[in-house]
C-alpha cells in the first residue's frame, strides 16, 4: 500500500499574516469596535475556555457566548465571529503557491 506526503501547516504566523506585533493585527481596532481589548480578551477567554477549544474539547460559539456574556454581548455571537475571523483571515498568498508547488511536484496531499 503506497501513502502520498501530507504537507501541515499551522495557520497562525504560517499561513496567517495578521499575527501580534504586524501592523494591523485582528484586534487592532476591538476596543473602539466592542468595548474591550485584546489584553482583557487574552486574560478573560484566550487564557481560559479557550484552551478546551483548541483541545477540541468545547465548542467555538459554546466558549465565546460565556465570554460575551460577562460584556453584555451574548447577543452578538455571531456578529463577534464574523468580525474576528474576517479580520484575522489576511492569508499569505505566496506560502500557498509554495504549498500548491509542493503537491503538484509530489502528489501529496
Amino acid at each position: 500500500m503506497s501513502s502520498s506526503p501530507v504537507l501541515v501547516l499551522d495557520i497562525d504566523g504560517v499561513v496567517s499574516l495578521a499575527q501580534p506585533g504586524s501592523a494591523h493585527p485582528w484586534y487592532a481596532t476591538l476596543q473602539a469596535d466592542w468595548g474591550f481589548d485584546h489584553d482583557e480578551m487574552a486574560r478573560d477567554f484566550f487564557r481560559g475556555e479557550f484552551l478546551e477549544v483548541l483541545r477540541g474539547r468545547l465548542d467555538l460559539y459554546v466558549a465565546l457566548q460565556a465570554y460575551l456574556e460577562t460584556k453584555g454581548l451574548a447577543d452578538r455571537l455571531e456578529e463577534f465571529v464574523a468580525y474576528w475571523f474576517a479580520k484575522d483571515a489576511v492569508i499569505d498568498r505566496a506560502v500557498l503557491a509554495q504549498a500548491d508547488a509542493w503537491r503538484q511536484r509530489t502528489g501529496g496531499r
